[in-house]
């Protein structure tokens, strides 16, 4: 008998690409929420009904979604945990399982306001929650629109000098969402990793500026990276807000920017069996879709 699968964001970018990996398996029956289902195409789904909802804290259609969903994956923000409890108990259902989809950021060692959301988050899915499985991905790429890599390749590609915060010696390890996909699918109906906290990254841990010099090599440029100090960075941050701007960055992602944000992944690969690909891998595809596209 074929499992009911709720996906809550699934016209996001990481909901839409988990929809696709699902659609048409005859696998599973498909519930599609979201604020607005039409953002995206779903013609090619046979196996998707949707649900309209004006925000994750509309409980009343939230409720009406869920309440026949054997599963839940819900690919939006981990502090949305508390509100998908109230429309649980609102159905009064459980469900058999539910995927959290949280951050490896709540691992800084900064008091940025996101961590404590993120905490939160994750203290509703541990308290509320039966059957859950909380995957945390570090930052996310492979999107020819995300703000993050996608944004560096098209820097990279236009200016002959990148300027790096500090001496850019700190480890990154991002993965890409193709990847991140790929672990949400093998954690559906899993009994490996019910009740499981699990990191998720590339391959791989690198330098700040190792990931510089890679994009530039994949581009084929010479670039020259200039180091500032990042006092200069945060001081240049407040006269933006001084003279009423919207600084290029924030305080927060400078702070983050200095301190290793690598994960062991030994515990995902093994309990999933799946090793991700490495940064030049994943960003040699991602140039080569922003060339597609005409965005490079």
């Amino acid at each position: 008998m074929k499992k009911t699968l709720a996906i809550i964001g699934v016209t996001g970018k990481l909901g839409y690409r988990v929809a696709n990996k699902l659609a048409n398996q005859d696998k599973y029956d498909l519930i599609g929420i979201a604020r607005n289902p039409g953002k995206r195409s779903f013609d090619h789904f046979k196996n998707i009904s949707f649900y309209q909802i004006k925000g994750i804290d509309d409980i009343e259609n939230l409720s009406n979604a869920l309440k026949k969903a054997d599963i839940i994956i819900n690919t939006g923000y981990v502090w949305f945990a508390n509100h998908i409890h109230k429309a649980l108990q609102k159905a009064k259902h459980k469900p058999e399982q539910i995927i959290f989809i949280g951050s490896a950021a709540i691992f800084t060692r900064y008091n940025v306001p996101s961590k404590a959301k993120r905490m939160a988050g994750e203290q509703s899915v541990f308290r509320n929650f039966k059957h859950w499985t909380l995957i945390r991905p570090t930052m996310i790429y492979g999107h020819p629109q995300d703000n993050n890599i996608s944004r560096l390749i098209k820097f990279v590609n236009k200016s002959p000098v990148i300027p790096i915060i500090g001496k850019g010696k700190n480890k990154i390890q991002p993965i890409f969402i193709d990847d991140v996909v790929e672990f949400i699918i093998r954690s559906i109906d899993n009994p490996n990793v019910i009740n499981k906290e699990i990191n998720i990254s590339g391959k791989r841990a690198i330098t700040n500026r190792e990931l510089f010099l890679t994009v530039a090599v994949l581009l084929q440029k010479r670039r020259i990276l200039i180091p500032i100090p990042p006092q200069i960075i945060l001081f240049g941050i407040k006269l933006f807000r001084l003279i009423g701007q919207k600084p290029p960055v924030k305080e927060e992602q400078v702070m983050r920017f200095l301190e290793d944000k690598n994960v062991d992944i030994s515990e995902a690969v093994q309990l999933l069996e799946y090793t991700p690909r490495d940064f030049r891998e994943g960003c040699g595809e991602l140039i080569q879709t922003m060339r597609e596209e005409g965005i490079i």
